[in-house]
């Protein structure tokens, strides 16, 4: 599945919005990143809305 999208952030806040060509899948995320691995939380919540189960 190809996946579009773009983000970046600001003063500990990290935002993305990503969706597949079609908008059968869309994904818009804020994470705090003052804390922990936004990078990491952000991958998971991709794979949980982009990767068929199978795939995983």
């Amino acid at each position: 599945m190809m996946v579009w999208g773009d983000g970046g952030r600001i003063h500990g806040s990290w935002t993305y919005a990503m969706g597949t060509r079609d908008g059968k899948h869309m994904l818009v995320s804020n994470i705090n990143g003052d804390w922990g691995n936004p990078i990491s939380i952000l991958t998971k919540e991709m794979e949980a809305e982009m990767c068929p189960p199978r795939s995983r």
